[in-house]
């Protein structure tokens, strides 16, 4: 939910690390992109490796987030044996 936040910071390591070695790599933000989910949809099936990165809210993943991987369901016919790897930190919904 942070544009600058933990995942972000993740997500931004890893995409870096990516391109250092010439991979290819499409980045969205889920929750600026809530409305056009057929642009991650079609990312998804054009792609080799898939990579989220996201925070954990008392043991449960965002509403967003679940929503995403309930479309996925509903979408089956992207997924055709990507890779697939999440990174998922602990994080609080309130600031202290």
């Amino acid at each position: 939910p942070r544009q600058k936040g933990t995942s972000y910071v993740l997500a931004s390591m890893c995409k870096e690390y990516l391109l250092k070695f010439n991979h290819q790599v499409d980045y969205f933000n889920l929750y600026t992109n809530l409305e056009k989910m057929d642009c991650i949809y079609s990312s998804i099936d054009q792609s080799d490796t898939i990579i989220m990165s996201g925070p954990s809210y008392i043991n449960c993943y965002p509403a967003d987030t679940i929503a995403l991987l309930q479309g996925l369901i509903s979408h089956k016919n992207i997924l055709h044996g990507q890779n697939l790897y999440v990174i998922i930190q602990g994080g609080m919904p309130y600031a202290h």
